[in-house]
């Protein structure tokens, strides 16, 4: 199916149903934290693979775009569940707000300006929601003989039970090196703490890092992570960029955001930076250029609200924008 060096992104694929500030509307839109970093990845690597499962309901050409790009969609399996599906409300800002089209959740929440109130509705709301998204995720299970193929395995948000079937089965068959952006923190801190044993590059965002360890900065989060024994971990810091280290060197490495396009919309962004940093980091071995790479790569998916429009700026375009960032370290 794929040959060594090469790269597998596992995560959702959803739909959005989208409203533009302005009444336009868009329906069936793809979208998906596997979708997006595979994306990311493929500006770096020809040879990305994707996990993840569509149901019943999904009407787009996602996958054959993907394909078009050279990604492996083998994996991307069908299931009987309706797909991760949400109304998608843009305001003027480019701010955003998600409705959950599930069936089960619209019952639930007949008004969104009157969301669940009792500690019944929201322990009952929470379990539907989770049961939705984890519906929507991919597992391990017979596909554990193919992961031994990969040499870098990215796990996108998941349910922490999920995360931990991924990485149990990698380790197992495996030496990728894995990345992973933190699923919904739910779970207490030590549960959580112990995957991060096992991942070879932690890359969650800084409002990710704040629901781990409340009013805690960037900076003393990162030792955190040293401390713990994590050998690499970026944290991503929107508009400001993101920093990170390696335990190959004592250093906080600090790259800025390229900001030189026009943000139109963020969806994504930081799904497709951790797609480009792992490939960059197989490619490289060398933490500052991934986080370079990254950085360009996800400020072409600000640009747009069509996921797949950065695919069409050229190789020299990415190579402009890494430069840019370059010069200001």
């Amino acid at each position: 199916m794929v040959s060594r060096q090469s790269l597998l992104c596992v995560g959702s694929f959803a739909v959005n149903d989208v409203v533009h500030a302005n009444g336009d509307t868009e329906m069936n839109v793809p979208a998906g934290n596997a979708l997006y970093s595979a994306l990311g990845a493929l500006h770096i690597l020809p040879n990305v693979s994707v996990a993840a499962v569509i149901g019943q309901d999904w009407k787009n050409n996602a996958i054959s775009s993907l394909e078009a790009l050279g990604t492996d969609c083998s994996l991307v399996l069908p299931h009987d569940n309706p797909s991760l599906r949400a109304w998608v409300v843009y305001e003027n800002s480019c701010d955003r707000r998600y409705l959950l089209r599930s069936p089960k959740i619209i019952s639930l929440t007949p008004n969104p300006l009157a969301p669940p109130q009792s500690e019944e509705e929201t322990t009952t709301f929470a379990s539907v929601a989770r049961e939705l998204h984890s519906n929507n995720c991919p597992r391990p299970q017979n596909m554990e003989n193919l992961l031994s193929q990969f040499s870098g395995i990215h796990i996108c948000p998941m349910p922490i039970n999920i995360v931990r079937q991924w990485i149990h089965a990698i380790r197992r068959t495996s030496d990728a090196l894995i990345s992973l952006d933190p699923p919904p923190f739910e779970s207490e801190a030590p549960e959580f703490e112990a995957l991060l044993d096992e991942v070879d590059i932690f890359i969650p965002s800084e409002a990710e890092a704040n629901t781990m360890y409340p009013n805690i900065s960037p900076e003393t989060f990162l030792l955190k992570m040293r401390d713990m024994g994590i050998p690499q971990c970026v944290l991503k810091l929107g508009a400001q960029g993101c920093i990170g280290f390696t335990n190959h060197s004592s250093e906080i490495l600090r790259v800025p955001a390229y900001t030189h396009g026009k943000t139109v919309d963020t969806t994504g962004a930081g799904d497709v930076f951790c797609g480009a940093f792992l490939g960059s980091y197989l490619k490289d071995k060398e933490l500052r250029e991934a986080m370079c790479k990254a950085s360009a790569v996800a400020s072409m998916y600000t640009e747009s609200f069509d996921p797949f429009a950065a695919h069409q700026y050229t190789s020299t375009e990415l190579e402009h924008r890494v430069a840019t960032i370059r010069e200001t370290l």
